[in-house]
Formats: C-alpha cells, sequence, structure tokens
C-alpha cells in the first residue's frame, strides 16, 4: 500500500502531492509545528488561568482552563475555552483565549502583533461605528512582547471615569478619540499573544456551515441570510474611509487606518515564504497602486514557490495571464473610483464565521481577522452562495451562482432602500451590479485569490470574446513577463525537479530514473 503523510485535516499519499498545486513540503511542516504551538500553550496554562483572570478582574481560582483535547484549531489561531466560575449565585461562564500560531503568518518579524493589532483595532472600530452588528465582546488582550490591554468595562470605576472623559474630550477637541481598551500591565505573558473573547453559546445560534448543505434550498431561510449579510455590508459600507488599509491598534489605546491592507491571501502567501510586496504601514489613497502592489505579490509568488509550474508550457501560460492582467487593468478599473469610496469589508466571511438562529436570520459574526478597508466596487455577492470553490464556478455551477446572485442582489436593493440617508446619492447595488457586468468581480477575484487566478481567467478572456489563450500567444506574452524569462522559467523547472525529488524522499519512494 503507497505510503501517506499526515496533513492538518487529512493524509496525503505521493501521487496525490506531486500534481498538488500547493506547496505539500511546506504543508507536512504544519502537523509538527502544530503540535509545537499546542506543548507551548499546555506548559503555559497557568499564564492563560492568570491573563483570564487579569483581564476579567476575578480571582485566578475561578478560571479553569479546559482540557487540551476541547481546544480548537482553526486555519491561523487555536481557541483554548476557559470556564470562569460564577460566585454569589451567579451562572459560571465560558471564555476563548485565542492565539495566533505564528507559523501561519510568515517569517517577518511582526508578524502576528501585526494580526492582534489589526483584529482588535477591527472590535473596537465596530463597536464605535456599527453597533448594529452582533460580535463577540473583545474583553482584553495581549501582545506577544507583553503589552496587555483590559476592557475598560473590568477595570475600577476611577479608570473608566478618566477613559470616558478622555474619549469625550478628544471628540470635541477633534483628536484621535481612545477605544475602551485600556493598558493594564501584567507580571504573565504569551508569545503567542492573545485575545480574550466571550464565546457564542448555543443560545445565540449556531454556526451557518453546521445546517448549510440541509437548508441552502429553503428559499425563506436563504432570503433571512442575504438579508442578514445585506444590512452587515450595508452597515460597515455607510462609514466612508479615506484610504485602502487595515485599522491598527495603538499603545495610547487610538486606532488607526495606518497599516497594510492584511488580507488572508497576504497572510497565506508570506507562510510559504513569498517576500512581502506591501510594507507594513502601507496605504492607498488610490486604487491602481494597490492593484499593481497585489499583482506583484502573485509575481513573488511565482518565483518563491518552488512548484509554481508543472511544465514548460504552464510557466508561459501562467506568464502570459500575469501580465494580461496588468495590461488590461484599465478596463475593469473605472476613473471615476480610482480614489475611492472605500469602506470595511470582511474579506474571509464565509459559512464557519457567520451564526445564524433555526430560520437563518444572521445573530452573530466572529472571527474579525482580515477586515481591510478597500474599494467598494469589490463587494459582491459571496462566491460560496453557490456551495462551490470561486475556481469551480464555469458552466452550469456558473449559471446556478448568477441565479444566487440576483436572489441576492434583488434583497440587497430592499435593504438598501430602506437604509438609504435621504442625502446619499451613493448606491452600493449600483456599484455591485456594474462590477459584475463589465468583468470587475471577475478581475478582482483574480487578484485576491491565493492560487485561483488561472482557473478564474477564462471569466476575464470571456470580456473580450475569448475563451482560452493558444499555447503560441502565451509563449509571445511571456516574454515580456520579464527581460530574461525564459531564464525564470528554466529556473522554475530545476526548482519543480528539485521539489519533487524532495517529495520523494518524504514518501520513500525511490529517486526518479533519468534512463
Amino acid at each position: 500500500m503507497p505510503a501517506t503523510l499526515d496533513l492538518l485535516h487529512r493524509q496525503i499519499d505521493f501521487e496525490s502531492a506531486v500534481r498538488h498545486e500547493s506547496n505539500i513540503l511546506r504543508k507536512l511542516t504544519y502537523v509538527p509545528e502544530t503540535r509545537k504551538v499546542y506543548a507551548y500553550l499546555f506548559e503555559h496554562t497557568d499564564d492563560i488561568q492568570a491573563l483570564t483572570a487579569h483581564h476579567l478582574g476575578v480571582n485566578r481560582a475561578q478560571c479553569v482552563v479546559s482540557h487540551w483535547e476541547e481546544w480548537i484549531r482553526g486555519s491561523f489561531n487555536v481557541c483554548i475555552p476557559v470556564v470562569v466560575e460564577g460566585q454569589n449565585g451567579q451562572p459560571n461562564r465560558t471564555v476563548l483565549m485565542r492565539c495566533p500560531m505564528a507559523y501561519r503568518l510568515g517569517k517577518d518579524i511582526g508578524s502576528v502583533d501585526e494580526k492582534i493589532g489589526c483584529e482588535v483595532a477591527t472590535y473596537a472600530w465596530m463597536q464605535d461605528n456599527c453597533p448594529e452588528i452582533k460580535i463577540p465582546d473583545l474583553l482584553g488582550f495581549g501582545f506577544s512582547d507583553g503589552r496587555n490591554f483590559t476592557h475598560m468595562a473590568h477595570r475600577p470605576l476611577y479608570v473608566r471615569i478618566l477613559r470616558l472623559l478622555r474619549r469625550c474630550l478628544c471628540t470635541i477637541l477633534g483628536f484621535p478619540v481612545p477605544s475602551r481598551y485600556v493598558c493594564h500591565s501584567s507580571a504573565h505573558s504569551l508569545n503567542t499573544g492573545h485575545l480574550l473573547l466571550q464565546r457564542i453559546e448555543a443560545s445565540d445560534g449556531e454556526m451557518l456551515s453546521t445546517s448549510w448543505k440541509e437548508h441552502i434550498g429553503d428559499p425563506v431561510r436563504r432570503a433571512n441570510l442575504f438579508k442578514g449579510l445585506a444590512h452587515v455590508t450595508l452597515s460597515l459600507a455607510r462609514v466612508p474611509l479615506p484610504r485602502i488599509g487595515s485599522f491598527t491598534f495603538r499603545d495610547d489605546g487610538t486606532i488607526a487606518l495606518s497599516n497594510r491592507p492584511l488580507t488572508s491571501t497576504l497572510a497565506i502567501m508570506e507562510s510559504y515564504g513569498t517576500p512581502r510586496a506591501i510594507e507594513l504601514n502601507t496605504t492607498y489613497a488610490s486604487v491602481e497602486p494597490y492593484i499593481s502592489d497585489l499583482l506583484d505579490y502573485h509575481d513573488r509568488r511565482f518565483l518563491n514557490q518552488p512548484n509554481a509550474i508543472f511544465n514548460h508550457v504552464d510557466g508561459q501560460r501562467q506568464m502570459a495571464q500575469k501580465i494580461l492582467l496588468r495590461a488590461i487593468g484599465h478596463h475593469f478599473l473605472p476613473r471615476d473610483l480610482r480614489n475611492g469610496p472605500y469602506a470595511l469589508r470582511l474579506t474571509d466571511l464565509h459559512q464557519s464565521n457567520i451564526f445564524v438562529d433555526e430560520m437563518w436570520r444572521v445573530t452573530c459574526l466572529i472571527d474579525l481577522e482580515w477586515v481591510c478597508s478597500l474599494p467598494m466596487d469589490m463587494i459582491g455577492a459571496p462566491y460560496w452562495l453557490s456551495g462551490l470553490g470561486i475556481d469551480e464556478i464555469h458552466g452550469e455551477a456558473l449559471e446556478t451562482y448568477d441565479s444566487l446572485r440576483q436572489e441576492y442582489m434583488h434583497i440587497f436593493r430592499e435593504e438598501e432602500e430602506a437604509l438609504q440617508r435621504p442625502q446619499s446619492s451613493l448606491r452600493l447595488s449600483e456599484l455591485m451590479q456594474s462590477a459584475w457586468t463589465d468583468g470587475r468581480y471577475w478581475y478582482y477575484s483574480c487578484l485576491t485569490s491565493f492560487n485561483a487566478m488561472y482557473t478564474i481567467f477564462p471569466h476575464i478572456l470571456a470580456k473580450f470574446h475569448l475563451s482560452d489563450l493558444s499555447n503560441d500567444a502565451a509563449g509571445a506574452l511571456s516574454q515580456f513577463w520579464d527581460p530574461d524569462s525564459e531564464k525564470a522559467l528554466a529556473k522554475k523547472l530545476m526548482d519543480k525537479e528539485k521539489y519533487d525529488e524532495e517529495l520523494r524522499a518524504k514518501f520513500g519512494e525511490p529517486p526518479k530514473s533519468n534512463l
């Protein structure tokens, strides 16, 4: 029987690994790296207990850290349930200590604290600007260097009064208004950093993913879901933002739109070793430079990933597609939208981040990481409404998705009309529809997807009445990707050969014969 090796969620054999477009050598490191994270957190259970008590202002003995088998592992974080025992007849409650896994965030210094800073700033911003959107309470948090902050509700009365006075004065004087989180030093820390969050209980709903397959065909539930999603999108878009970027948290308790637009796609690329193309604290006043830097990320990923191409023709086609995305960008980037408007967008919203009641009314959103200020015309009906990956939406699947998209847009327009301010002329629904009609939806999807660019690309070609690029055309275009394109291709083929040999060694396969 062929040898199999462990990935995080499944096993894989050599034949599947060598054909896979992802860097399986990198993914094979996830299991031991995850064990290291678990081992570290297990060894620091006392610190988790102490930090929970510290943020909540309770006795340490009241906090009981759950057994490691009850910990919840996501793509980027480990969530540790902590039971806080009630006193004086109060019921017990459970909170979550959420710790980033640094190995999933790239090797650059500061990646963990960047992620935490952006996420907690998003919580703080939404608390002040979109209170109608239900999100878990952020009770406190800490950075990897030991800086800790606690929600003022859990601090002494004089601290709460001082913070309220400062917030009022800054509002009156036009200074940056401090958030509700105050510095709260502790002798305990975790080198992973942490967020302490309210746990969403069963009475508050369940993950949409739990009942997705069972009820997606129910038009009533679907309409309730679409209405909730539309309400969230419109609430976030109600506050126009001046730049493309991410909010970040400052040591003085204020937040600022001053960090690069940190999406999950960027984090995944960097975790695979792609060098940064957008540095920290980079924001954009206009769309074109941002688009150019996204394309640069894809170029860097292509050069860095050892198995980026399968053969010479595949490499030429990938180069050609990147060249075309740069060349035709002006067809998809309207001049009147190049300087905005911008709005906050949940770039990683999916069925497991949405809590709903029995009839699919949205009750809560979780995981506010990877939230960015982006062009409003980047917002569209979620691709996962079709139940497929964005790279699978072709043919009949495209018709199915478009039918659901139209259903979503109908409800979106109704919600927009109900919420629209009389003095506002901007219609987000019109931007979304025009982006679908002229193909911008697919152009943006190419740029913001980690690995689906090449399967999405036919949607782009369709605008120009083409179904595919010939190999000859791809070969000619690839010459413009770099003055030394052929040299780059030769190196990529050598990278692929070396990668395959390393895979063979990992799986105990014999070396490839040169005969």
